[in-house]
């Protein structure tokens, strides 16, 4: 019985430790030394005027965010962060993709609403902003996510319509590359704990078969050398 429970946590700590080895080395190459895990270039479209956040899809708290956008054109683009309320008032009933949910590294859940495709006031010269960015070419967006209900957007530079992006997203965590490179060495750890106590299993089992038995022999009868002879014959007595 203990035997089988020593081969099962022997098993168990190989296995485990494989895998959570596995794990943390692939961490550590997607988010890379710069603490930050990326996914695209994505391309995404829209025949409307923006392409925006719901306010739930950034459930990301804490992470900051890296949201790279180009046009393959490169042609200007805007990129930008605001309150749900500004963003709700500054779209209207325009046409727009909605991106509801986005899950890393890369599933988007998105509907386009709305009915107007009339160019919209060219974004860079609203005020509500908490952070945008705009030019020709890649633009980044690094924006520190804090708790509230805010919406990104992503436009035309001039408002216009037919909204044709490639986007990269990334999500920097602080401390993430170390703390997956420590996941890394715990599953080593594991997997040479496994080994460790396999090795040593096997020597104790090979030592228990070379060991030569051992008897006592106290507790063996007498026995008479053939080449002594009898007390009697020694001593010269005759039976008659």
């Amino acid at each position: 019985m203990q035997r089988g429970l020593g081969t099962a946590l022997r098993i168990v700590l190989l296995v485990l430790g494989v895998l959570v080895a596995l794990i943390g080395a692939a961490a550590s190459v997607l988010i890379g030394s710069d603490d930050t895990a990326q996914t695209g270039p994505h391309d995404v479209f829209t025949p409307g005027v923006a392409i925006v956040t719901e306010a739930e899809a950034l459930h990301y708290v804490g992470p900051t965010l890296h949201l790279t956008v180009s046009r393959e054109d490169g042609a200007p683009v805007f990129v930008g962060v605001t309150n749900e309320v500004d963003a709700t008032s500054y779209l209207e009933q325009q046409s727009r993709r909605v991106v509801s949910r986005v899950q890393l590294p890369w599933t988007i859940t998105a509907n386009e609403t709305g009915a107007g495709t009339d160019a919209l006031p060219a974004p860079s010269q609203q005020p509500w902003w908490i952070d945008s960015v705009e030019g020709a070419g890649a633009q980044e967006l690094v924006w520190p996510i804090p708790h509230g209900r805010y919406v990104l957007a992503v436009l035309n530079a001039d408002g216009s319509p037919a909204v044709d992006v490639q986007v990269t997203l990334g999500l920097e965590i602080e401390g993430a590359f170390y703390a997956a490179l420590a996941v890394t060495a715990f599953g080593l750890a594991l997997v040479l704990a496994g080994a460790w106590l396999w090795i040593r299993a096997r020597r104790h089992r090979r030592a228990a078969v070379d060991e030569p038995e051992h008897f006592d022999q106290t507790d063996q009868p007498d026995q008479l050398d053939p080449a002594t002879p009898p007390s009697h014959a020694r001593h010269g007595t005759v039976t008659p």
